[in-house]
């Protein structure tokens, strides 16, 4: 009955590495996303930026 026991022990104990592993990788791939939608909401603003000085440019002319 021991023997099972420990076996048991082992077994949730290889289970519960397995599950943290899992959660560590897709921590690392959400901050990998979060990083490049980041820099995509970045590229974004400079985008509109550029667009604003471009048509307040343009209304000026006659």
């Amino acid at each position: 009955a021991e023997k099972d026991n420990f076996a048991w022990g082992e077994k949730e104990i290889g289970l519960k590495v397995d599950i943290a592993e899992v959660s560590k990788r897709a921590a690392i791939i959400a901050e990998s996303r979060i990083d490049d939608l980041e820099k995509e909401i970045e590229r974004q603003t400079r985008e509109r930026d550029l667009l604003e000085i471009k048509l307040v440019e343009a209304a000026k002319e006659p």
